[in-house]
């Protein structure tokens, strides 16, 4: 996973992030040229080495400009509280309206908003922050 400029990590700015393509070039010239798998894993692009076990995913936040279109993730806080991008600053309750009772279909159609309102793309780099990257911990926001 790049760095992602969130919280104490903000201090550190562009110049120090460690690209994906970077780190693919370090493992390919040290031992082989990789191949990237079908993963389904959402943001993760996924590689193996021809003949060795197991697999290498890169999350690539800040140097990916498809990233955000292949990212399938939404989020639930542990205050119970649902984001439909880690990078947004848009939540939406959800502790709230299940202790009051509400069917699991209403639960459902307030997962489908709150999805509905995944933007396109985040606003990572170090030079256009949102509030909330500037101000908030990862760990507060399941990261």
């Amino acid at each position: 996973i790049e760095l992602m400029p969130f919280g104490c990590a903000n201090k550190f700015g562009d110049s120090k992030v460690i690209k994906t393509s970077e780190i693919k070039k370090i493992i390919e010239q040290s031992v082989g040229k990789m191949q990237i798998l079908e993963s389904g894993l959402g943001p993760a692009e996924v590689f193996c080495l021809p003949g060795a076990k197991g697999r290498i995913g890169f999350i690539s936040a800040l140097s990916d400009p498809d990233f955000c279109t292949r990212c399938n993730r939404i989020r639930l806080t542990a205050n119970g509280f649902l984001r439909p991008c880690l990078h947004s600053e848009y939540q939406m309750d959800l502790l709230t309206p299940i202790r009051s009772g509400i069917t699991d279909q209403v639960l459902g159609q307030l997962i489908e908003q709150c999805v509905a309102k995944k933007p396109l793309s985040h606003k990572l780099s170090c030079t256009q922050q949102t509030k909330l990257a500037k101000t908030i911990a990862m760990h507060k926001i399941g990261g």
